[in-house]
């Protein structure tokens, strides 16, 4: 994505008018790439989240059937 970028800021450098319309699509492209970018982030958080919340849930099962066998 970011070849595609310095291409296109290369070839706006070198137009002497930019058409109003591309500069629209050229924007929407950038806020469509960012937003994509914050869901994927927003995914994986949750992802670690479900899997760290797992791994502590286990710990605690150990430690509480650990604390049963010795009372028994």
């Amino acid at each position: 994505m970011t070849d595609i970028l310095g291409a296109l800021i290369v070839l706006l450098d070198k137009m002497p008018v930019i058409p109003a319309g591309f500069l629209a699509a050229l924007a929407g492209l950038l806020v469509s790439h960012e937003r994509k970018k914050r869901l994927d982030l927003e995914r994986r958080h949750e992802q670690l989240r479900k899997d760290f919340d797992e791994f502590i849930n286990e710990i605690l099962q150990k430690k509480s059937s650990q604390s049963e066998k010795k009372e028994v």
